[in-house]
């Protein structure tokens, strides 16, 4: 008998002992990431892991109701501001006597230049909603304006400010990320639409300069936009670049540059026409830029995120390339090649100049065409290494050098955000990968 209650004992606590280790150890949900699956996970997986953990530290929201506060913040050359009670935002250049010039509208507290959600079939300016509540704070490289709408999204805005020249270090650009949550009770369908109100061009000659050097001088749209298709606003006292594609940038449906009314008065896709002017009767002399991007679905508590970039100058010259993403990349490579070839021939055409002064005598044809072969091979050796730059144009070492200079930059900060390091070094796997194949 007491063999029997010692034993039921013994099962009892044995019960209670790995009830209580279920308990003790919480369970694992679908988005966690142990260490080991981490380890064995491709730079593509590590790199989504890294982007998703960095959309979710967007939306930590503590400090909303009781650290938010108008901003107004400089770094570089940039300036940010932004209104808490409107969740407006105005981004600026500050010259080299510390002169601010605005790049966007500052008229009516900046209301002009705003971003726009989507969901189902509703459509909501987001600064300028009264279901919409609004916050704002400085960050440590930039500031972000947060919109709530309850039973609906959250909208997280984050400027984060940086050099496009990790050599250089003066802080000249701007990664703008729009993410939205899915705060509501099922899944549904939302997307981001921005409208920036620009001013720079509308004191110059010309509204916006293309990538290809010329000016545009009506509405014009991108439906496929490249990482070629870069342009700026711009005066004589500054300009303002974007980049809507390469680096992290997620390309939209659409880009275009209007007169601000077909972006205000249009529909979710505007009504471009090429051929009409940034005039208008009811709006002169007033141009703006929009951006739209394709619609996800989200379900309960899901994010997305769309991504872009302005970088800002204050020194009166041509814009000729996209700094961020080396557009002229291919172009710079043909240079290369081109200087690599010329000395030789220069300095081939150097000794004969010198031998015919010295000796006087003149090459037979036999002579010239031994030279001429020689020439020929010593160029197809110069080449090659040229031709296998253009190939992995991408990866050139200057771009491996900018991502490394740049993880060492944020490795140095005191506040490292780890995410942006991830990031960085999932890229650099993904290029060493790639120059192994």
């Amino acid at each position: 008998m007491k063999i029997k209650i010692t034993c039921k004992i013994l099962l009892i606590a044995l019960f209670n002992v790995a009830l209580f280790s279920c308990a003790a150890t919480p369970k694992k949900t679908s988005d966690e990431i142990t260490e080991d699956e981490f380890v064995f996970m491709t730079p593509e997986q590590m790199k989504e892991a890294a982007r998703k953990q960095a959309e979710a530290e967007l939306f930590e929201l503590g400090w909303t109701k009781k650290s938010s506060k108008n901003v107004d913040a400089t770094y570089g050359n940039v300036r940010l501001r932004a209104r808490k009670s409107y969740g407006t935002f105005n981004i600026s250049i500050v010259n080299e006597n510390g002169k601010t010039i605005p790049a966007l509208s500052t008229s009516n507290e900046y209301i002009t230049s705003a971003f726009y959600l989507k969901a189902g079939k509703k459509v909501i300016k987001l600064n300028q909603n009264s279901s919409v509540k609004s916050y704002s704070r400085e960050t440590e490289n930039g500031m972000q304006v947060i919109y709530v709408i309850d039973g609906l999204a959250n909208v997280v805005l984050d400027f984060s400010c940086f050099s496009s020249d990790p050599k250089n270090m003066d802080i000249n650009s701007v990664k703008i990320t729009a993410a939205v949550k899915n705060t509501g009770k099922k899944k549904g369908d939302f997307a981001l639409k921005m409208v920036f109100d620009t001013v720079l061009g509308e004191t110059d000659r010309h509204h916006f300069y293309s990538s290809d050097g010329l000016p545009v001088k009506s509405e014009k749209e991108y439906r496929n936009i490249k990482q070629d298709d870069w342009f700026v606003s711009q005066n004589a006292n500054g300009s303002m670049m974007f980049t809507f594609a390469g680096l992290e940038a997620t390309a939209p449906v659409l880009v275009a540059m209007a007169n601000y009314s077909t972006f205000e008065n249009g529909g979710w896709i505007p009504n471009m026409l090429d051929y009409r002017s940034f005039d208008t009767i009811l709006s002169y002399n007033n141009s703006a830029v929009g951006a739209v991007w394709e619609d996800k679905k989200l379900s309960v508590d899901e994010i997305f995120s769309e991504v872009f970039y302005v970088t800002l100058s204050s020194v009166d010259e041509k814009i000729t390339s996209n700094v961020l993403i080396k557009s002229t990349e291919k172009n710079e490579a043909k240079k290369n090649d081109k200087n690599s070839v010329e000395p030789a021939q220069k300095q081939d055409e150097n000794d004969s100049a010198a031998n015919s002064k010295t000796d006087n005598t003149v090459l037979d044809e036999s002579k010239k065409e031994e030279l001429n072969n020689q020439d020929s091979t010593e160029e197809t050796i110069k080449e090659e290494p040229v031709k296998q730059n253009l190939s992995n144009e991408k990866y050139s070492d200057e771009y491996i050098q900018m991502l490394l200079d740049k993880i060492e930059m944020l490795k140095e900060d005191g506040s490292v955000n780890q995410s942006e390091i991830d990031v960085l070094n999932a890229e650099l796997d993904l290029i060493f990968e790639s120059m192994v194949k």
